[in-house]
């Protein structure tokens, strides 16, 4: 079994799952919106001694929780995939093994990416 692989779930509001996918699950909360997943994605491999380059998969959990997080999150690991040229898949929820999340990335090409879900449509209003 390849890996490691990481997923990221925004969808609680003001926190993230991030979740490090090697031989054993390793996963975090954070506290930070969504516009922070990155850095927090960059702190929490530093801290676990994985170097990006070593990542064969990103997914990243999309169709509940707000449209904001949904699309910043969605869109983050996209640019992050393709810097690093894995593939980015949408997970309904976070895999709970690796094997499972070994399963996904076996189904899916090197260049795929992820297509966001929302569980509403958005409410956008101009500003006042």
């Amino acid at each position: 079994m390849s890996g490691p692989y990481l997923a990221v779930d925004c969808s609680e509001d003001g926190k993230c799952v991030i979740a490090l996918y090697q031989e054993a699950v390793q996963r975090t909360m954070i506290e930070s919106r969504a516009q922070g997943v990155l850095h927090a994605i960059d702190q929490y491999l530093q801290q676990e001694k994985v170097e990006p380059s070593a990542l064969q998969g990103l997914g990243v959990v999309s169709g509940s929780g707000s449209f904001m997080a949904s699309r910043i999150s969605t869109s983050a690991l996209n640019g992050f995939g393709f810097g690093l040229g894995i593939p980015v898949v949408q997970l309904d929820a976070l895999p709970e093994s690796t094997g499972q999340v070994a399963q996904v990335f076996s189904k899916v090409p090197i260049d795929s990416f992820a297509k966001p879900r929302y569980a509403s449509e958005p409410n956008v209003r101009p500003n006042a």
